[in-house]
């Protein structure tokens, strides 16, 4: 972009410009969002890993009593 040099140019580039950023935080708040969701999901997954892990453990305790 070349310099602007007066508040009508400066008005065209953030005309220009606003629309993009405005998409770029979109996306932000998007990945976020996914972030977040993921995350819930992993710590549900684990959760029941290690719950299925105890009851395996108890069941081979049973078994060797």
């Amino acid at each position: 972009l070349a310099p602007c040099t007066d508040q009508k140019a400066i008005d065209l580039v953030e005309a220009e410009i606003n629309p993009v950023l405005d998409d770029i935080l979109d996306l932000e708040n998007k990945l976020a969002e996914w972030d977040t969701e993921i995350g819930k999901k992993e710590s549900k997954e684990e959760r029941d890993a290690q719950a299925e892990l105890k009851r395996i453990e108890a069941q081979v305790m049973a078994q060797a009593a």
